[in-house]
């Protein structure tokens, strides 16, 4: 069974993974990042759907 994502949902988790990235970023280098949310967005957004299809296949399983 495919698991389609909710839009807003997925726009959420991405927003919240740019968040973390920049935070991440920052710890590892003490510099803010050069590049834009639609560049990371852009270059990761199959990582991006596949970690938000997992945590849901992972949530969904936890319910039942």
């Amino acid at each position: 069974m495919k698991i389609e994502p909710n839009v807003s949902e997925f726009k959420q988790f991405c927003t919240n993974k740019w968040y973390e990235h920049k935070d991440e970023i920052f710890s590892w280098t003490g510099k803010t990042v050069k590049y834009g949310e639609d560049y990371y967005f852009g270059k990761h957004r199959w990582l991006l759907k596949n970690m938000f299809l997992e945590e849901r296949k992972g949530i969904k399983s936890n319910d039942d």
